[in-house]
């Protein structure tokens, strides 16, 4: 996310949907802000392949992305809900 980040706060205002939060409120969640771009928000973004916010994904117990839960961009309560599903969440 970033303070600057249009996409990022109405990505916000869907995860925020009473239908989806209680399934994402079982989740561990990191939210990382990207506002400022130093060395610490450039190894972030280059250790997980993220070009720009808002990028969204699931990582396995281990730290691991799940293959194919990576959303890039506007999102949908759907979106999220076929990834959680996807993962077996």
């Amino acid at each position: 996310t970033a303070d600057w980040c249009t996409d990022c706060k109405s990505n916000e205002a869907v995860m925020n949907d009473p239908a989806l939060r209680g399934r994402l409120n079982q989740l561990p969640a990191i939210a990382a802000d990207v506002t400022t771009s130093d060395e610490n928000t450039k190894a972030l973004m280059a250790r997980f392949a993220v070009v720009g916010p808002p990028t969204m994904f699931l990582l396995d117990p281990t730290g691991r992305e799940i293959a194919g839960s990576r959303l890039i961009g506007p999102i949908t309560a759907e979106d999220i809900a076929a990834r959680l599903a996807q993962a077996g969440l």
